[in-house]
């Protein structure tokens, strides 16, 4: 019986035929960084708090629905129509990426209307909502140019 050597990983590769007729060991297959996340869920994930928000803010809705929803924005919507532009390949990272990105966007962008003297609740929470339809935007036409598995 012939012994395999093993592969960087420690796992033993497989023999494969070489075109001479000799068996060679092959390396075994690397893990696929394929994302496991479909591409659905990021604009999912930015699209549906800020259509809450949206809503909440033209239907003039109160405490506590308003801040309740503002909130899960402002901690998921930036950050989720933002990270998969970035271009991990890690599905972990890019969610691990997603809530320090949106309050990292969120603090940018508030100190940027403080210091300009045009801070409010309202202008505020439209850029935030005006940056995510650029990201989701951006999303879109990156996953358009993509070539296809097929092709």
């Amino acid at each position: 019986m012939r012994r395999r050597s093993a592969g960087p990983d420690g796992r033993a590769g497989r023999p494969v035929q070489d075109g001479q007729g000799t068996f060679v060991d092959q390396p075994p297959d690397s893990p696929s960084l394929e994302p496991r996340i479909p591409w659905w869920i990021w604009p999912a994930a930015a699209a549906a708090p800020a259509a809450v928000l949206a809503l909440a803010m033209a239907a003039q809705l109160g405490s506590p629905w308003r801040p309740v929803a503002a909130l899960v924005f402002l901690t998921v919507g930036p950050g989720a129509s933002l990270a998969p532009l970035i271009g991990l390949r890690d599905p972990g990272m890019e969610l691990t990426l997603v809530i320090p990105l949106s309050f990292a966007l969120v603090a940018l962008s508030s100190a940027a209307l403080f210091y300009a003297r045009l801070w409010s609740p309202d202008r505020e929470l439209s850029i935030m909502l005006g940056l995510c339809l650029v990201g989701l935007a951006l999303q879109y036409l990156s996953f358009r140019r993509r070539p296809s598995p097929a092709g």
